[in-house]
């Protein structure tokens, strides 16, 4: 039996298991993705929170271990409305994403940074730092574009235009939608460098298309919860 004391957490999904029981969702700083299930919890007072790191001691060598206890590890986070379809989507995009039990301590820290990020950030600034986390997600896992040069080599200009091509990175054209400035601001990766709303669509629309491959068929969940608040 494989014992785990305080490991580092955050909780990704909850759902009934059982009668008493939940099954948990739980991406870890050092066995990454997990899943577990905690008997006897459903209508306990002490709650597990999501959008918090919590520390987590759990056992088991099957796929599916026992949550055996847990303690908080930073301060509340209440996310409501759009926010909370945000946090939503990221947790959704992470399970979709890591394979089971394969260990990445960069994503568990880019996790914690943007959670951190969204709680106190505006509407557009929100939508930015959830572009820069698909981004880095996505270098993470090995499914990184280049933003420095575009195919031919050539440095990206921020007065150009480019269109992007799948699996080969930005081509230069003059009818293309993706600015130069908004591809390096991309690569820089700073939140305080909110492009415009128009912008902002245009970043979506292109993380969208390089996720795509990896996500599958089956449409996130999450998305259409967001589609919805908006109407």
């Amino acid at each position: 039996m494989i014992k785990i004391d305080l490991e580092p957490s955050y909780i990704l999904h909850i759902r009934p298991y059982r009668e008493s029981s939940q099954l948990i969702d739980v991406l870890t700083r050092n066995h990454g993705l997990l899943r577990m299930v905690s008997r006897g919890s459903r209508g306990s007072k002490s709650k597990i929170q999501y959008f918090q790191k919590i520390l987590i001691s759990y056992s088991g060598k099957s796929e599916l271990k026992k949550l055996i206890k847990f303690e908080m590890d930073d301060y509340p986070r209440i996310f409501l409305g759009e926010k909370l379809m945000l946090g939503i989507y990221l947790n959704e995009l992470i399970t979709r994403l890591l394979l089971h039990e394969d260990p990445h301590p960069e994503i568990f820290k880019i996790y914690g940074e943007c959670i951190q990020n969204l709680f106190n950030a505006d509407h557009s600034k929100s939508l930015w730092i959830l572009r820069i986390f698909e981004h880095q997600l996505l270098n993470f896992l090995g499914y990184g574009i280049e933003c420095r040069e575009d195919i031919n080599g050539t440095v990206i200009d921020n007065n150009a235009q480019y269109d992007f091509i799948d699996q080969e990175g930005f081509h230069k054209s003059s009818k293309g939608k993706i600015s130069g400035k908004l591809i390096q601001a991309l690569s820089v990766q700073d939140i305080e460098m909110v492009p415009s709303d128009v912008e902002l669509k245009i970043c979506r629309n292109l993380n969208r298309e390089r996720l795509a491959p990896y996500i599958g068929d089956k449409p996130l969940q999450s998305r259409k919860l967001f589609e919805g608040l908006k109407k």
